[in-house]
């Protein structure tokens, strides 16, 4: 029963990996996703001479691309010479603040429910008080383990590749 559960935990980690792996992907020289932006998305753009700027998206034909520069100045690049086009993904700091406040609470919990399962001679070192400084100990580590998200999840800085040239 232990090795099914565990199977289980590695095969469904591992879809998840897989299927974000895949989500990341772009067909290279498609220019579907580019043109497909709204109107004022912020975009970073390589050129193929190298050179690489962020600009705000206005419009894509079939050879060109119209963006905009930090003036506000319309720029016009043909498709030919375009590398790649990336758009920075938003991810907000909430998801690993509750991640690590999870993963600290349980930490905490469980770490000084073993300490306190280790028999002493005279037997348990806490009776009836234990469960208050179990759960003292999980909010200690969730409250460690929320900093350490949010750190960690604010350091991330994702990128989705909308078009590559192939």
């Amino acid at each position: 029963m232990m090795r099914m559960r565990q199977f289980t935990a590695v095969a469904l980690l591992f879809l998840l990996t897989l299927s974000r792996v895949a989500a990341a992907q772009v067909i290279p020289g498609r220019w579907e996703k580019v043109d497909a932006l709204p109107r004022g998305t912020s975009i970073i753009v390589t050129l193929t001479s190298g050179d690489r700027a962020q600009y705000t998206f206005a419009a894509s034909s079939s050879d060109l691309l119209t963006l905009l520069n930090e003036d506000s100045k319309e720029i016009r690049f043909a498709k030919s010479d375009v590398r790649a086009v990336e758009r920075r993904q938003s991810d907000r700091v909430r998801n690993g603040t509750l991640i690590g406040a999870g993963v600290g609470f349980g930490t905490g919990f469980f770490a000084l429910a073993a300490f306190n399962a280790k028999q002493t001679a005279s037997g348990p070192i806490w009776d009836r008080e234990a469960v208050g400084y179990y759960v003292a100990a999980g909010l200690v580590g969730a409250g460690i383990g929320a900093l350490t998200g949010a750190l960690i999840d604010a350091g991330r800085k994702d990128r989705e590749i909308l078009y590559s040239r192939p």
